[in-house]
């Protein structure tokens, strides 16, 4: 499936390192490169490369943004258009699709043009979940050329969702563009610092990468 083919399917047809040695096995920055955050770990992570001057594009699809990064990222916010009371929502959810968040029209436009995209992630949530999990699989029916970087969550987190998490990894451990940034393997040698600082520490080493 080509990239037309993808376009329909989304409905727009008219519109010490614990990095893997192969993250980008240092590509030549490129001036049509897209950081794409998707949800909250993404759009973090999208602040400090930013912060960094990595030149390319910055898209944050999340619930919300900071103020300070209105002006310098792309924001589109992207939320459960019905959120049911008392329901913890997954985005593991085989039940939702496009249509139960706002703004999909515009989260799948990023797509329509000839980008090197770098997708950024945390897994276990609901934005970042959804999304993550749905354009994987858009993006390599469709052959589109991507990268993807996705955090996986500490032991202590997403306790109900850790069956979902480990089918997730090896459904993509074996895919050259996916990245899996292991939190838990992180805290082993960074768990002595504060939280900001255990990730600056680690959105350092990947740009350092990019």
């Amino acid at each position: 499936m080509k990239r037309r083919t993808l376009l329909k399917t989304l409905g727009l047809i008219g519109l010490g390192s614990s990095l893997p040695n192969s993250l980008f096995s240092k590509e030549s920055p490129s001036t049509n490169r897209h950081f794409i955050g998707l949800g909250g770990a993404g759009t973090n992570f999208l602040a400090h490369a930013n912060l960094k001057g990595l030149k390319g594009k910055y898209t944050s699809i999340n619930v919300q943004i900071r103020s300070e990064y209105e002006s310098k990222i792309n924001w589109i916010p992207f939320k459960l258009l019905q959120i049911s009371k008392g329901k913890t929502q997954s985005g593991f959810d085989r039940n939702l699709s496009w249509e139960n968040f706002t703004n999909s029209e515009l989260v799948k436009e990023n797509f329509l043009n000839q980008d090197n995209y770098v997708l950024v992630a945390g897994i276990g949530g609901l934005t970042g979940t959804f999304l993550i999990r749905t354009l994987l699989k858009e993006l390599l029916d469709a052959d589109i050329s991507f990268k993807a970087i996705v955090f996986l969550p500490f032991h202590f987190e997403r306790a109900n969702e850790q069956q979902n998490i480990h089918e997730f990894v090896g459904k993509y451990t074996d895919v050259s563009a996916v990245n899996f940034i292991n939190l838990e393997q992180y805290k082993k040698n960074l768990g002595h610092l504060s939280i900001s600082e255990f990730f600056d520490k680690i959105h350092e080493e990947i740009c350092y990468e990019l």
